[in-house]
Formats: C-alpha cells, sequence, structure tokens
C-alpha cells in the first residue's frame, strides 16, 4: 500500500466517527495542556528564582568574611579560625587560591552625601577599581570610576539618587509610587527611566560628610572639617539589584578619605585615638569565572579559616526544591495523560469491532499486514499529534493569562518587576517535546489496537456482519 493511500484511508476512517474521534483528541488536549502548563509552572519558578538571586547580586561572585556563630556548622576550619583576619594578606592569599580571576577587598562606610540643597544617607563602598568590570557593575550612563587618589571618583546606584531630599521640604509621603511599583503594585504604569532626579550626579558638585545631624535643616552648617569633595562618574543599570542602594569609590580613594578624618578626630581629641589600630576589611570578594569552580574554591577558602559565602549555594538549594516540584508537578500531568491515552486505545479498539470485515477485505485482496499495522498505528498517531498541538495552543493561552494576572504579584514578592517575574514560561523545548509525546503516546496507545488487527482471520472477518 502506497503511504499516500494509507493517509488518505487513516483520515477518512478518523471523519468517518467524527464524534467518537472528536472526544479522543479532547482527552489528549486535556492530557497535553495539563502536563505542559504543570511544567512550566515548575520552569516559571526556577528562572523566577534565578532572576530574584541575579538581583540580589552576582552568582559568579564568592563573599569572603569572618566565621561567626558555630564553625563546625560553616564547614570552617576552628583552628585557623582564631587568627582569620580581613587584611591585604588575605586578599594576596585569595588571589593565589585556583580558579580565582579577581579579587577585592571592601571597605564599606555609612555617609551623606551633600549637593547645594538636597543631601541624602547612603553607604559607600570602596572596591578595587581596577577589577570592578570582573563583578558585573553595568552602567546606565557614564563610566567606571579610575584610580585617581585626590578626585574621589564615585558611581551611584540609582535608588540612592532618588532619595536626594530637601531637609528644609517636608515629605508628602515616604511611601511614594516608585515605592509601589518596586513593590509589584501599579503595573500597569510603565516605568519612567527619566526621573525627575532632583540631583544630576554627573554635572552638580558633590560633598561626602560624616558627623551630619539627622534633624539639620541648614546645609551650610555642615562641619568643612568633615565635608570632602567628590565626583560623580556613572550610574549603575537597574534599580531592584542589590546595587541599586550604594555608592561606590576606588577603595585608596575612601581610605584616604577615613585616613583624614581619623586625623581630624585625634586632632579634635574624638573617636577612636588608638593609631596601631590595623585596618581591616568589612568583606573580601572573589570572582570566579566558572560556576562549576565555587564549590571547590569555596572549601580551600574555608581550610583557611574564612566563612565563604556564594548565591550558588541558594541556587543548588532553591533546583533541588524546584526538582521535587516539578516531578509532582510532572507527575499530576501525566495522570491526565495517562487517561486520554486510554482513551486512544478505547477508540482503536472499537474501531477493530467496526471494522472486522474491512480488515478481512483487505487481507483477501493481498494487504500485507505490515500495512494493516500501519493503518491504525497512522489513525493513533494522527490523533494524538491534533490533540497535542491544539492542547499547546491553549497552554500558551493558559501560561499567558498566568503571567498577567499573577506575574506582577510575584514580582512584588521577588523584588522585580512584572514583566521580569513570570509564573509560567514555555521554552521551545518543551513546546517540541510535548507535540513529541503526545504523537508518541498516541502511537504507544494505538499499538496494542494494530498488533490485534493483523491477528483477525481474513474468513472470519469477511463472515462477520
Amino acid at each position: 500500500m502506497k503511504i499516500l493511500d494509507l493517509i488518505v484511508m487513516g483520515i477518512k476512517n478518523l471523519w468517518r466517527r467524527k464524534l467518537r474521534t472528536f472526544l479522543t483528541i479532547i482527552g489528549v488536549v486535556i492530557g497535553t495542556a495539563a502536563i505542559v502548563v504543570m511544567l512550566s509552572l515548575g520552569i516559571g519558578m526556577e528562572e523566577s528564582t534565578r532572576k530574584m538571586l541575579d538581583n540580589m547580586g552576582s552568582l559568579n561572585v564568592i563573599t569572603v568574611t569572618k566565621p561567626y556563630g558555630r564553625y563546625d556548622m560553616q564547614g570552617v576550619d576552628s583552628k585557623k579560625s582564631k587568627d582569620a583576619k580581613l587584611d591585604d594578606n588575605a586578599v594576596t592569599k585569595f588571589k593565589n587560591v585556583r580558579n580565582v580571576s579577581a579579587a577585592t577587598p571592601i571597605l564599606e562606610e555609612y555617609v551623606t552625601i551633600v549637593s547645594g540643597n538636597f543631601k541624602t544617607n547612603a553607604s559607600v563602598v570602596g572596591i578595587d577599581s581596577t577589577v570592578m568590570d570582573k563583578f558585573n557593575y553595568k552602567l546606565e550612563s557614564g563610566r567606571l570610576i579610575s584610580r585617581k587618589l585626590g578626585e574621589n571618583e564615585a558611581i551611584f546606584g540609582r535608588s540612592v539618587i532618588k532619595q536626594f531630599r530637601n531637609p528644609r521640604e517636608k515629605r508628602k509621603d515616604t511611601f511614594d509610587e516608585y515605592d509601589m511599583m518596586y513593590m509589584g503594585f501599579n503595573e500597569g504604569k510603565e516605568e519612567k527611566k527619566e526621573d525627575n532626579f532632583k540631583v544630576n550626579v554627573l554635572e552638580d558638585d558633590l560633598k561626602l560628610a560624616f558627623n551630619v545631624p539627622y534633624d539639620l535643616k541648614n546645609l551650610r552648617k555642615i562641619d568643612r572639617r568633615y565635608s570632602y569633595e567628590m565626583k560623580g562618574v556613572g550610574i549603575i543599570e537597574g534599580e531592584h539589584n542589590d546595587k541599586a542602594w550604594s555608592v561606590y569609590m576606588d577603595i585608596e580613594d575612601l581610605k584616604e578619605i577615613l585616613d583624614k578624618k581619623k586625623r581630624m578626630d585625634r586632632k579634635l581629641k574624638q573617636g577612636d585615638n588608638d593609631k596601631k589600630k590595623e585596618q581591616e576589611y568589612n568583606r573580601i570578594l572573589l570572582s570566579i569565572d566558572n560556576l562549576d569552580d565555587i564549590p571547590a574554591v569555596q572549601e580551600e577558602i574555608k581550610q583557611m579559616g574564612y566563612q565563604a559565602r556564594s548565591l550558588t549555594d541558594m541556587l543548588n538549594e532553591m533546583k533541588k526544591q524546584t526538582g521535587m516540584i516539578n516531578a509532582v508537578l510532572g507527575g499530576i500531568g501525566a495522570i491526565s495523560f495517562l487517561i486520554a491515552a486510554i482513551g486512544i486505545t478505547n477508540t482503536m479498539v472499537m474501531s477493530i469491532y467496526e471494522r472486522t470485515k474491512e480488515i478481512g477485505i483487505m487481507k483477501v485482496i493481498g494487504a500485507k499486514v505490515s500495512d494493516i499495522r500501519r493503518t491504525f498505528l497512522f489513525e493513533a498517531g494522527v490523533i494524538g499529534i491534533t490533540g497535542g498541538t491544539i492542547g499547546l495552543i491553549l497552554s500558551y493561552g493558559a501560561s499567558a493569562l498566568l503571567n498577567h494576572f499573577a506575574g506582577g504579584f510575584l514580582g512584588g514578592g521577588m523584588g522585580m518587576s512584572a514583566e521580569e517575574a513570570k509564573i509560567s514560561v514555555i521554552p521551545i523545548w518543551l513546546t517540541i517535546s510535548g507535540i513529541s509525546f503526545s504523537t508518541f503516546m498516541g502511537v504507544v496507545a494505538g499499538f496494542y489496537p494494530a498488533v490485534r488487527a493483523t491477528k483477525i482471520s481474513a474468513l472470519v472477518a469477511i463472515r462477520n456482519e
């Protein structure tokens, strides 16, 4: 039998029993949509988790700190931890660790930044400017800082710039529209890139100041002895990430400012006057090019007596959880598809009883056993691929509705915009797998009826009424 004849005959047989074929296809549609949507929820959860972690920081960065609490719970060598210091020697040691591509000490200080009649309180982070590109600092405008002692170059997070306020003006409400957007509300409103910033940090004069009273109204009364010029050169991209809430300077510039402050403290007999106190950093960051190398580097750092953490720890833990959720959701969808497969088998078995005489005639006129088998397998496959295609179309519609109505709520809860957070994601591989699986299951479900049809005796079939 020619392939074209087989296709034409198979479609005609399905069309003759339109209602039964339609109801069987409906079962496959429901089964396909169920399994695809269920899996898409697990995939969406995993992608949203990854984006949330990206907003929290870089996955390829290890944060090294002094250990705290019970060392044995953290896997830290307790004997070496007593002498562990976050100093320049530690930075040098970490740079020599295998697979560490860059290392930078972090020095953090909480200050007041003043520009004209406006001020804001912010965390100023000192970092090695020569390796900033290794730590994923992407700029919306301007350039990265360079090591030019005395110029005090700085890059600003967008959220810091939004916090500049005139202390003489009364704030109507601290929970403004931007805050609502950040929390996931007002999702219908488009975020504006060109915000009405009260201070242009790339052009306006800026000063970094210490010992500024919180309720100071007249900014001209700031103690000039604790005020230092600074220059804004760039704005960091993004508003919902960990870098958006800080100001970054070269660590040598920040050290110089802090040294000047200490000298002034000693002169005025204020603060800590211990000249011999050794400089230690708040933490040290390590950049690892290959994520697979992070566990080994962390273990080596811990054996030196330090605590080493990275977002990949959380990512791996969340992957385990989402893997279990995917298995449960996929199992629920698979049950629906199993019921649909049983429906295909039932339809094809009923078709055998109705077409017994037809099968006998085909055998008498010389049709091969393989031709009869292929006819029934083709019909089952058509049911599977048709139901799978329609099921996928419905899955895309259901996914779009879920993302539209639940995306904003999920994004607010995870610190992402509604566009970033998707509760359901159907990648191309799932689309191809959905159609392939439904077709395959249709053929498998039709295999038993096809084999049964080939075993019918031609004489018995012809006598059948």
